[in-house]
């Protein structure tokens, strides 16, 4: 059996912007999102921390897009998603190895296959690694 993490439990803790990429780990991660629906989901799979709350623009943009929605009570609408790509888009997400040369610059895209996934805190992803999901601070 392998480990249940849930991401802020008591919701006291801003963890930033964080990617968790789909991939057989033994560790579940799970989370509050969908504003204030509070839906609790999980995926297994690693994170990938992509900054803290007060230095990163892309958390910001992020938060105020699903606030201008609010927060969760009617989803994001199709004439929403060229918005959200557009802040998904910009995400830089980097790809390592074990030498410095291995290191590869790259950004996230809207993964819209998952489109009905979709929610605040819960974004599906394509990342280099595989399909993830861009997860942050819920409104409530």
């Amino acid at each position: 059996m392998g480990a249940y993490i849930f991401i802020d439990p008591d919701g006291t803790v801003d963890f930033g912007l964080i990617v968790i990429v789909a991939a057989t780990t033994g560790i579940t991660y799970a989370t509050q999102c969908n504003g204030y629906v509070t839906e609790q989901r999980e995926i297994e799979g690693f994170l990938v921390p992509l900054g803290n709350p007060c230095s990163n623009p892309y958390a910001k943009r992020l938060m105020a897009f699903f606030e201008k929605l609010g927060c969760g009570a009617l989803g994001v609408q199709d004439k929403d998603l060229p918005e959200l790509q557009s802040i998904i888009a910009d995400i830089p997400f980097w790809k390592t190895g074990p030498n410095s040369g291995d290191d590869q610059w790259t950004f996230l895209e809207l993964d819209l296959s998952r489109r009905d996934e979709i929610v605040e805190a819960w974004i599906p992803v394509k990342t280099v690694y595989g399909p993830g999901i861009v997860m942050f601070q819920n409104c409530d």
